[in-house]
């Protein structure tokens, strides 16, 4: 990359805006829709934050005690709507990511 382009100040700055913008908009709606997902989809799980631990976690413990498999296709696909709800809901309104990690699912 050749200097004075511009690429490093852009990254700088959109690395400084991530650690210093707060939206408490934002916030409430990624996780709204988080919450409302996982309500819709059944998941017994903390909704406002999903992550892929979380999601995991509930694949771990669906094989020994609950009613719904999250290891099988339909259960797989409950937690990737989940996971990526608050992207959706997030990229509905905004250009750029602030709150909301789609990096999650991969």
């Amino acid at each position: 990359m050749a200097a004075g382009n511009g690429t490093y100040t852009n990254q700088v700055t959109g690395g400084l805006g991530r650690l210093f913008t707060r939206d408490p908009t934002r916030e409430c709606r990624c996780e709204a829709a988080s919450f409302l997902a996982a309500y819709l989809l059944g998941l017994p799980s903390f909704g406002l934050a999903p992550t892929a631990l979380e999601a995991l976690k509930l694949v771990d413990s669906s094989s020994s005690s609950s009613s719904v498999d999250y290891g099988s296709a339909a259960g797989v696909h409950r937690l990737l709507v989940w996971l990526l709800a608050p992207v959706a809901s997030e990229q509905a309104e905004h250009r750029t990511l602030l709150i909301s990690d789609p990096r999650q699912v991969g």
